[in-house]
């Protein structure tokens, strides 16, 4: 097969594997080889995203994308999504076969593929061209092997001559002929700019020369047979760190020197199989090569000493050996992919590395039950796991074996099959606190004695009341007494280990207590509700050390942890809080900053010195960095491997090895925090799309691969951008950052999300810049960017501006011409209107004296005149009266009216004595004190009527009100009438009003007649400190004022 030397980083160390094995028999102790920790696993979460399983050929290309070749396509991969090339049989714009064999890339980015058809005959090679990858070249008449040159341009070995792709013609070339023009290819190697090593099926090597033009033989190894039909049958590699070509047959490795062509044997041990082949060879960053075999992966840091090889197994999904490799490729982050007929592999450094502990129904090798509530290591390094249902299990590291102890009838086995607490006192003694019981275990015959209180009696050895015999939390303090709090009665209870007996020390019904533990300096730690207490053991007295926050509760004190480095963290229903030695609340941790769930069961530090966490949600690593108040907080979910993200209070554990355990409701999860290393891979950053969208629909724009900026035309209103970081561990969890240069201020954090859209931007030129991170919130701030030109609409041209301005300026100048010539004409029409309507507006007034005011004074004579003589008739003399006062009232509001209208009354010389005249008169009328200030204006200065009647109607209205409501003794009135304006003020020092007695029909009768005028009428009262009423009307806005000077028309 070709192979392309590709020198990537590849970290090994001492790595333990994610495996979710049933039974613990699988589970094994790590070697000190580097190697060891090394695991393939099964990509299925990636595989569901291929048109098939099968992996043929994988390359990663320029960008950082990854491609896979099918039988039924090729594909690429950006961590989301795959872009697929297939052939269409009436289509010539596709790939010539579906079956695709080999991939390579060349220095220009275009992607070439070998294909075949169904019948796995070659039906030719394609070109797929970069950087959009949306056209399709064919060269059906040529097969062969594709290779790189050293220059990184595309030829092809055929059976009968080398050619090369020129890119002038967009043609292939014949430039070498082949010495042995009836075998077929099966690898080829370039060893330099002019020389090329070639291997074919039978096993004879040729060296090829551009110079020469021609091929001679080199030497004949033992002909290689047909193989299976997934690999050619012979392989060569060239060794770059020695210039050697390593050279690949069924049963051996050999090693060439091409500078004198002699033949070396590597490795033999092969050929014990005849089945076994080798399939891949790969050398990485650090000169280790990785040889792909159907016998599994040899990994060796020397290919001349390959005994030492370290052997890696590739086992499907069933746990049987993978028997159909084809390719193994080595990505930039040292993630090592490897294709087979039966699905993708994938083993990187940086995958997490937990371990599972479960129940499975049908392996007694197995946890009990899957519910687990407890752990514990005791000085053989053996682990207990307590379980709900299941009763209690002995886990052997070093055997694989697990040893299941349930309660029975026998009077020695455990009394209860809920365990919820485990301790081990410092003479190697196993506690169970169960839910009816505690128990010691006795291991000379693996058997329980159970201990039980009866809280119904007192003992006069026991110290008070005993507790409950359900025990929620344990520990064992320095002499080996057992102190444990129960979940019937809130109490701490001590049991002493050489008496045998119950001494209960600790009652309070308002401490609620749940979790206990015991310190280095033996002191006795339990949190309640409401704060956290201590006790110097074994008698001294219980002293609050912290509260909750606000003196109020902690939602519930699940765990707490000690550090070397002093103060307390505390894991509660409502995050994790850090209290200072004096007990005071320093800091809190939660979702808000990255905790998976507000719920903290367990807290923990490792050897390194962070702190493990444990929730409903998963796991949680915090790390604290150089930066003062500073963490950096790793959520931990299914999606890196742990399966059992919903865990307990009181199931957590470092053991002896530094190892750390949390129980859950699926099991134990179990790693060394060491395994756990931050993916250090800065990934590429790609724009994967750009979307746009018209009002008659959308369209988009795959893989933006070149310099070239985007344009958005005018009709599309809407565009998107769709964007990736190349990092394929876990990639959903990537995160983002974007910025639009020339729009945004800032960059917005995206979260998890990797597109943004934006709409109806202004034209213009702007660049787009988005940055990624991978899993662990390694950040690539180089990021990718592209400039985005909006195009405007024709009508937001410069030049369309331009023609429009000089249109304006011509019509402008048109009409203002226009405009002169009438403006004497319609000022003339305009005077001649205004005397016509004075005429009228007299007329009017005159006839509404002479005709409607004389009639309803006469009414008004006429109902006293009738009243006088009604006699003592009450009910006619109050109808009469009505009459007259309702013909008063009317006569009134005519004379108002005629006032209004009388157009001698225009001039504000008379328009605000009038309205002084009207204040003093009703102020004095209702006994109010007034001041008035009513300063005469400038002659020249009128006012229509509709003003002077709705001024008029205001200021009644508010003389009104005051002399109902407000109780008012002294009012202050001002009008003052200029060329501009005209501002009305009515104060009173009466009983006032709040603001819910402000909208009566007085005020909103007032406010609308001061809208009707275009002004404004502002209300202030404050209670028994009177009100304030002001309007304000702008005359310049007021198209029915009239100003001008008495010489005017």
């Amino acid at each position: 097969m070709i192979r392309k030397v590709v020198r990537r980083r590849l970290f090994v160390g001492v790595l333990l594997f994610v495996v979710a094995v049933p039974t613990l028999a699988q589970e094994q102790a790590l070697s000190t080889n580097g190697f060891d920790g090394v695991r393939f696993q099964k990509v299925d979460d990636i595989e569901q995203h291929l048109p098939q399983s099968s992996v043929y050929s994988i390359l990663e290309d320029q960008a950082g994308f990854l491609w896979f070749a099918t039988r039924e396509g090729v594909v690429r991969w950006d961590g989301y999504e795959m872009e697929s090339w297939r052939h269409d049989p009436l289509n010539e714009s596709t790939i010539p076969g579906n079956i695709v064999r080999q991939m390579i890339q060349d220095r220009t980015g275009d992607i070439w593929v070998l294909t075949q058809n169904y019948l796995q005959v070659d039906v030719g090679i394609a070109r797929i061209k970069a950087p959009a990858f949306n056209s399709v070249t064919r060269f059906e008449d040529l097969s062969g092997r594709l290779f790189l040159n050293s220059d990184s341009t595309i030829s092809v070995a055929s059976s009968d001559s080398i050619y090369s792709f020129s890119a002038t013609t967009g043609r292939f070339h014949g430039l070498i002929e082949r010495y042995n023009t009836e075998s077929k290819v099966g690898d080829v190697v370039p060893i330099d700019e002019q020389t090329i090593w070639l291997v074919d099926e039978p096993g004879s090597i040729e060296r090829c020369s551009y110079e020469s033009s021609s091929c001679d033989p080199v030497q004949t190894v033992p002909s290689i047979a047909a193989m299976a039909y997934v690999v050619p049958s012979a392989g060569m590699h060239l060794v770059e760190s020695t210039g050697e070509v390593l050279l690949v047959h069924p049963g051996s490795l050999a090693l060439i020197n091409t500078s004198d062509a002699s033949v070396s044997m590597v490795a033999d041990f092969l050929a014990e199989s005849s089945s076994t082949f080798v399939a891949d060879i790969e050398e990485d960053e650090f000169a280790n090569v990785w040889i792909l075999t159907s016998d599994g992966i040899y990994v060796t840091d020397s290919i001349q000493n390959f005994q030492r090889a370290h052997h890696i197994p590739l086992l499907t999904s069933a746990g049987e050996p993978n028997l159909a490799p084809i390719d193994l490729h080595i990505d930039r982050s040292g993630t090592v992919w490897v294709g087979t007929v039966w699905g993708l592999y994938r083993y990187s450094p940086y995958e997490k590395r937990f371990s599972h502990w479960q129940h499975n129904a049908d392996d007694t090798n197995s946890l009990s039950s899957g519910l687990v509530v407890s752990l514990a290591e005791d000085s053989s390094g053996g682990m207990w796991v307590g379980t709900i249902g299941g009763g209690l299990n002995k886990v052997d590291l070093d055997h694989g074996t697990v040893t299941r102890f349930r309660k029975s009838d026998s009077e020695n086995s455990l009394s209860n099959d809920v365990v919820w607490a485990l301790s081990v006192s410092s003479d190697g003694t196993v506690w169970a606190g169960t839910s009816w019981g505690l128990n010691r275990y006795l291991p000379e015959t693996n058997t329980f004695r159970s201990y039980y209180v009866d809280p119904g009696k007192t003992d006069p050895s026991h110290i008070g009341q005993v507790s409950a015999n359900s025990i929620a939390g344990m520990a064992t303090d320095t002499v080996g007494d057992i102190w444990f709090s129960d979940s019937m009665v809130r109490s701490v209870t001590r049991f002493q280990t050489q008496q045998e007996r119950f001494v209960s020390t600790l009652l309070n019904d308002s401490l609620d207590v749940g979790y206990v533990s015991i310190d280095s300096e033996n002191t006795l730690w339990f949190g309640a509700s409401h704060g956290i207490f201590t006790k110097a053991l074994p008698d001294g007295p219980v002293e609050l050390f912290g509260r909750a926050p606000g003196n109020g509760d902690f939602d519930g004190i699940l765990s707490f942890y000690r550090p070397e480095g002093g103060g307390l963290w505390v894991g509660t229903n409502s995050g994790l809080y850090l209290l200072s030695n004096d007990g005071q609340i320093e800091s809190r941790i939660s979702i808000d900053q990255g905790l998976p769930s507000s719920t903290v069961y367990s807290v923990i530090g490792d050897d390194a010195g962070r702190l493990w966490v444990s929730t409903n949600r998963g796991l949680a690593s915090i790390e604290f960095t150089d930066e003062a108040d500073s963490i950096r907080v790793r959520a931990f979910d299914l999606t890196n491997g742990i399966r059992n993200t919903e865990f307990n209070r009181q199931a957590y554990l470092k053991t002896s090895s530094g190892h750390l355990l949390f129980g859950g409701d699926l099991g134990v999860t179990y790693f060394h925090p060491s395994d756990v290393s931050i993916n250090t891979y800065i990934p590429p950053i790609a724009i994967t799309s750009i979307g746009r969208a018209t009002r008659q629909g959308g369209s988009a724009m795959r893989y933006i691969a070149d310099s070239r900026p985007v344009r958005i035309k005018p009709d599309e209103v809407t565009f998107s951008i769709e964007f990736a970081a190349l990092s394929y561990i876990n990639s959903e969890r990537n995160e983002y950052a974007v910025k639009l240069q020339g729009w945004d201020r800032d960059w917005l954090d995206l979260g998890r999300q990797r597109s943004i859209s934006y709409s109806n931007l202004p034209p213009g030129q702007y660049l787009f810049q988005v940055r990624g991170s991978n899993e662990d919130g390694v950040w690539n701030m180089e990021g990718a960017e592209i400039e985005i030109i909006v195009e405007p609409a024709f009508w937001q041209t410069l030049w369309f501006l331009l023609l429009t301005m000089l249109t304006i300026a011509g019509v402008i100048i048109g009409i203002t011409a226009v405009l002169i010539r009438v403006r004497y004409n319609r000022q003339l029409n305009q005077l001649r209107a205004e005397q016509v309507l004075e005429g009228e507006r007299s007329r009017i007034s005159r006839d509404m004296h002479d005709e409607v005011g004389a009639n309803i004074t006469e009414i008004a004579i006429l109902s006293e005149l009738a009243l006088r003589q009604s006699g003592d008739g009450s009910e006619t003399q109050s109808f009469l009266g009505r009459i007259a006062d309702k013909s008063r009232d009317i006569l009134d509001s005519v004379g108002e009216i005629i006032w209004a209208i009388n157009p001698q009354n225009d001039s504000g010389q008379r328009f605000i004595p009038y309205l002084r005249e009207y204040a003093s008169a009703y102020c004095e009328a209702m006994r109010l004190k007034a001041t008035l200030e009513f300063p005469l204006p400038n002659e020249s200065i009128r006012a229509t009527a509709e003003v002077r009647r709705n001024v008029f109607l205001i200021l009644k209205e508010s003389l009104t009100n005051i002399a109902k409501h407000a109780e008012a003794s002294n009012v202050s009135i001002s009008a003052v009438l200029t060329s501009s304006e005209l501002v009305m003020q009515i104060k009173d020092d009466g009983r006032g009003f709040n603001g819910e007695e402000s909208s009566g029909n007085g005020l909103t009768n007032m406010r609308a007649r001061a809208a009707e005028l275009g002004g404004v009428l502002n209300v202030k009262s404050v209670a028994e400190r009177g009100t304030s009423i002001t309007l304000t009307v702008d005359l310049s806005k007021q198209s029915s004022i009239q100003l001008y000077s008495q010489g005017e028309g």
